[in-house]
């Protein structure tokens, strides 16, 4: 009688393999994304993120315009040195 070879790589051999490999990669990705926000504190790129857009979105929010806040505090009309006046104008005298 022939004894039956078994595979290396039979199931029983093979069992705990996959929990053993989702661990591992379980503790790259972990590293990895300590690693990448960390970096994200150290150079600041949500504040980038945030602060950049968020000058333009407050100049429109206060003043109608796609600019800065200084700048379309500037140009918004309410700011604008008045032309006329609710009195009317003064006839000019003749002499």
């Amino acid at each position: 009688m022939k004894k039956k070879r078994r595979a290396f790589f039979s199931g029983k051999k093979q069992k705990g393999q996959i929990t053993v490999e989702m661990v591992l990669l379980l503790v790259v990705m972990i590293g990895m994304s300590y690693l990448v926000l960390k970096e994200f504190q150290v150079q600041k790129l949500f504040k980038n993120f945030i602060s950049n857009p968020w000058k333009t979105i407050g100049g429109m929010i206060e003043s109608g315009s796609w600019q800065k806040q200084p700048e379309a505090k500037r140009d918004h009309p309410n700011h604008w040195k008045r032309m006329f006046s609710t009195k009317g104008v003064d006839p000019v005298k003749k002499t």
